[in-house]
């Protein structure tokens, strides 16, 4: 870990010693980049909270007022999570609070083959971040979660690399003639993120951030991958969307290649036939009734 993480690591620690204060909390995650251990000097702390039961706001309260913290955002029960945002001078930390029940859940759910990302992310934050509360409670949890299940890497497949998923991908050269570029940008996002889906799925890693955060880091944690792909994909970025469009096709039929050759036994049938196809202009000469 280097210095930007060890600091952020000492002060997230004493930061869950006062949320440990409370008898409802079970565990406490140092999460995010710094749990991860890729913190730089722009990283924030972030904290996953787990409860028996669950947290008032003043349960929520009592610590950032302990730590004289300025308020950026409080928010209720939403999808499961009770979460906050403040500020202790520079230092931003993110607050997330679960039920042990519900992370019970997402475990049932992921184990058996749910491959819904903000359940993939908690996984990564289990698998991953730094427990300093609650260390049994994290170590129960992390021998349920691996390894990595087959019929989670199965799900993942059947989920990234199918007709519906890149079927899109047919509207390139349409979208490069008619110069719908903010539509095109969207499309080889989409593409990009399917296939990273797919090769988390082949490695059988879990999504670590919904927003594909961390992608060198973690095309570098991969086993099975293909040549200078974290080059190729940034490259996709950060060339104009038409010098984009080929390379990428590459780079989905290599993966889609790949997956045939880590499970024979699966049909991507419906994904080879998504990239082959290509609408073209259509001209009065060229058809008849």
């Amino acid at each position: 870990m280097n210095e930007a993480g060890r600091w952020r690591l000492a002060l997230a620690e004493q930061i869950a010693g006062l949320y440990g204060q409370n008898p409802k909390v079970a565990a406490i995650v140092v999460a995010g980049s710094v749990g991860h251990g890729r913190a730089d000097d722009y990283a924030d702390i972030e904290l996953d909270i787990f409860w028996h039961e669950p947290p008032t706001d003043a349960d929520r309260r009592q610590p950032i007022q302990q730590l004289n913290a300025d308020i950026i955002e409080f928010w209720p029960l939403e999808d499961d999570e009770w979460s906050e945002d403040y500020l202790m001078g520079p230092v931003q930390c993110d607050i997330s609070n679960f039920l042990v029940s519900t992370i019970d859940r997402y475990i049932a759910d992921v184990l058996a083959g749910d491959t819904a990302v903000l359940k993939q992310c908690r996984m990564a934050g289990l698998r991953h971040g730094v427990a300093v509360v609650g260390r049994d409670q994290m170590a129960r949890w992390q021998a349920q979660i691996t390894p990595y299940l087959d019929v989670l890497r199965r799900a993942m497949m059947a989920e990234n690399l199918n007709f519906p998923a890149l079927g899109i991908w047919y509207m390139r050269d349409v979208l490069v003639a008619r110069q719908d570029w903010l539509m095109l940008a969207d499309v080889l996002v989409r593409m990009q993120r399917r296939i990273i889906s797919a090769l988390l799925g082949l490695n059988g890693l879990y999504l670590a951030h919904p927003g594909y955060k961390w992608l060198n880091e973690t095309i570098a944690d991969m086993r099975l991958t293909l040549p200078d792909r974290a080059v190729r994909l940034q490259h996709i970025n950060f060339v104009t969307p038409t010098a984009a469009v080929e390379p990428l096709h590459r780079l989905i039929e290599e993966t889609i290649a790949l997956a045939e050759q880590e499970l024979p036994d699966l049909d991507f049938s419906g994904a080879r036939r998504a990239i082959g196809r290509r609408r073209t202009a259509v001209y009065p000469d060229s058809f008849t009734l």
